[in-house]
């Protein structure tokens, strides 16, 4: 990967899955415009990154010089870049909320594949 694609980091989401689809469909461009590289955990390249043999059950964010982060700490980091409630990230990294925005986050990841068009929690 080049360094110029890790300005900001890689946003690494599941291909396959209409909610993540629908997440990149409605914030992409704010992404790019803010630095960030957008990627699916199915390609080879992000696959032999990351060192997965499958697709996890969260979205990971590839930040520069090497740290990776996934679920929940990804989403609360990606917010404050775009500027979307600083505030409530910072809440939310040092409340009594991070372990339910963590459970809730695993819930609906784990549960994110769609079938015909619906998705079962």
């Amino acid at each position: 990967m080049r360094n110029a694609s890790l300005r900001r980091g890689i946003v690494c989401y599941d291909g396959a899955c209409s909610i993540c689809r629908k997440l990149i469909s409605l914030f992409g461009v704010r992404l790019r415009k803010a630095g960030f590289r957008i990627a699916q955990l199915q390609d080879p390249e992000i696959q032999r990154r990351l060192g997965l043999m499958a697709v996890p059950d969260e979205m990971k964010l590839i930040l520069p010089h090497g740290p990776v982060q996934g679920g929940i700490d990804a989403v609360i980091t990606l917010s404050e870049a775009l500027g979307m409630g600083r505030d409530l990230a910072a809440t939310a990294r040092s409340s009594l909320l991070r372990p339910a925005l963590d459970q809730l986050y695993r819930l609906v990841a784990k549960h994110r594949r769609c079938s015909g068009g619906t998705c079962r929690l």
